[in-house]
Formats: C-alpha cells, structure tokens, sequence
C-alpha cells in the first residue's frame, strides 16, 4: 500500500508538471516570432490539381499540400457546396490539431481558447466565418519537455466556387507556449 501510495503521488507530480508545461508563467523561451496578419489561398482537396495547396501548418504559417505529411487542417467544398475546414483527425490522421467556430470578430480575438476543438469533424466556414485553430503537437524546440500546440485565428474572406478556393484573413502565433492573437510581439 506503501509503494501504492508513493507511485501515485509520484504520478500526481509529473501530471502536474506536464500540465503545467503548457501554462506559459514556466520557464519558457521568450517570444521571438512577431504575430502578423497574413492572407492565404487554399483549393479545395477534391476537384483541384494535387499541386494546388489545400492545407495549412500552423507552426510554419504555410500553406502545404495534404498529400504530404505536415498540415493542420485542410480546406473543401462538400458535395452540398458548402465550404468546410478540416482538422486533420477528421481526415484518419492524428487528431491533436483542431478547430473552433467563434462568434467573435477576427480583431476582437485578443487569445486563444483552450477547450472545446473539434478534432474529428469539419466545420461550416461560409464567407465571414472566424474560427481559431490549434496546430498538432510539436516539441523539440521549446526549451521545455514536452510538447505544445501552436494557435492561430482566421477570417473567411471569400469562397470561389468556380475555382473551388478560399481566401482567408490569417494570424498565427508560432511561439512556442503562447495564445496571444494579436498583432505584434505576444506576451502570454
């Protein structure tokens, strides 16, 4: 019972110190990424040339094609001719990343939420949409053990059906730890 007691407090610990590595009050590096409004294309994944980008990777703000590895999520046009963003869970791959449907503006979006994400699902983006998404896991470069999610938030500015491709209005904070969405050097 002894030992018990000392494995679960000693899980209790590191769970803590896990959770804690995404509070960004820990030693984490200081920002060095400036958040800046960008405005990028994607084509929809069925119905476009392979070459035509149709996904985004938030911790590199680019737009990549989605038949190699490396996007976040993912833009369609479904059979219904709605618009759709994807997390890359709702497309049989990992599901970390995620999107979340806000009824904020784009500029009243000063952080982003830590709950709620859908993983595994796409999500309506008709013109005028603002949803904030949450990149996979990446460690490694944070000076910390561990791993965390990238954050950034975008405005559906147009939707060309003819082309099947959407423009939308970009901010993404590629510093490590940080849900600062506004424009500049973020301080949380």
């Amino acid at each position: 019972m002894q030992i018990l007691r000392g494995f679960l407090f000693s899980a209790g610990v590191l769970a803590a110190s896990l959770l804690g590595a995404c509070d960004s009050s820990l030693n984490l590096p200081e920002a060095s990424a400036t958040n800046v409004v960008d405005t990028i294309e994607l084509f929809a994944l069925r119905g476009t040339p392979v070459a035509k980008p149709s996904g985004f990777h938030l911790p590199t703000r680019s737009v990549v094609r989605t038949d190699q590895p490396g996007f976040d999520i993912a833009f369609d046009i479904d059979d219904a001719g709605i618009p759709r963003i994807y997390p890359a869970g709702a497309l049989g791959l990992p599901p970390e990343p995620g999107v979340l449907a806000v009824s904020s503006t784009f500029d009243a979006i000063h952080s982003a939420p830590d709950v709620n994400y859908l993983d595994d699902e796409g999500l309506a983006i008709p013109v005028g949409t603002v949803f904030v998404a949450q990149s996979g896991l990446y460690g490694g470069d944070c000076g910390i053990t561990g791993s965390l999610p990238r954050y950034g938030k975008f405005h559906v500015l147009s939707v060309n059906t003819a082309e099947r491709s959407i423009k939308i209005e970009a901010l993404v904070n590629i510093n490590c730890g940080y849900r600062d969405l506004r424009p500049g050097l973020p301080t949380a």
